[in-house]
């Protein structure tokens, strides 16, 4: 029974190894600081920044993509959910009105 637990541990604590220093890993924990950081900046900010401080972190996690082209592309996926979604309220809202099952 020792013998299975422990290389259960060793199996596990490998894998974690492995997976804490991945590249995509690191770069999660890296958008998630930045993110966290904006957030709790922005409302100190002069002008209207302190009136949207929800753009902040978003701008925090669009630059946070290594490569110009993966944020170019993960601009425009996000314009794109963001039409979709814009498309499927104004059809909820033409057409039935919104309920549980509708949101």
């Amino acid at each position: 029974m020792t013998r299975l637990t422990s290389r259960r541990t060793r199996t596990a604590v490998s894998w974690l190894g492995t997976s804490a220093t991945s590249p995509r890993l690191v770069q999660a924990v890296k958008a998630a600081v930045a993110v966290a950081v904006a957030w709790t900046v922005a409302p100190f900010l002069p002008g209207v920044a302190d009136d949207y401080p929800y753009y902040a972190p978003l701008g925090a996690l669009v630059s946070m993509y290594p490569t110009l082209m993966s944020s170019v592309k993960n601009s425009l996926r996000t314009l794109g959910g963001l039409a979709v979604g814009i498309v499927l309220a104004a059809a909820v809202l033409i057409f039935s009105e919104p309920n549980v099952l509708t949101l």
